[in-house]
């Protein structure tokens, strides 16, 4: 029986040592709507959930409202530096200045338009990689903007974790 347990707390142990630690810092545009932040905040739950699937040891800070700083590549790097994380994915979400109605529905959600992310190693501060992209006005995102987020952020995580894992894999 203890010997089980010797392997246990190594399997368990090895494993941590392999993982990243890693905060997520979003900020969305100063003209988006009050609802934006529940968007915003769907965005983060997702890849904070694809990280932590990934076996990172992921943490968030504050969602910035009304961000004017995201263009300075220092964003988010002291609390992450503060939060003794070795990388940051920074995330800028550009919304609309309109609450749209979802289809069918009372409902409303914040249209978004566009994505910029990047991930930092908080110990250099040195931008690993970056990326942007447009988001149309489809008709997924006016049925079910939510799960349009969450599909948004699924791409986000997945270059995310590309970057750091090419960092982690030239390390070794």
């Amino acid at each position: 029986m203890r010997i089980f347990f010797h392997i246990f707390c190594f399997l368990c142990l090895s494993g941590a040592v392999f993982a990243s630690t890693v905060t997520v810092s979003m900020a969305q545009n100063k003209n988006a709507p009050a609802i934006a932040v529940e968007m915003t905040r769907v965005i983060e739950d997702q890849i904070m959930n694809d990280y932590f699937a990934s076996g990172e040891i992921i943490s968030n800070a504050e969602i910035v409202e009304n961000c004017t700083s995201f263009d300075n590549p220092m964003f988010g790097v002291n609390e992450a530096s503060n939060g003794m994380s070795d990388f940051l994915l920074a995330v800028f979400l550009e919304y609309g200045p309109d609450e749209k109605k979802i289809t069918d529905s009372e409902a409303v959600y914040a249209e978004l338009k566009k994505v910029n992310w990047r991930v930092v190693d908080v110990r250099s501060p040195e931008v690993l990689g970056s990326g942007s992209f447009q988001v149309s006005n489809s008709r997924v995102q006016e049925q079910n903007p939510y799960e349009c987020a969450r599909i948004i952020a699924g791409l986000i995580s997945k270059e995310g974790l590309k970057i750091q894992n090419e960092v982690k894999g030239g390390d070794k």
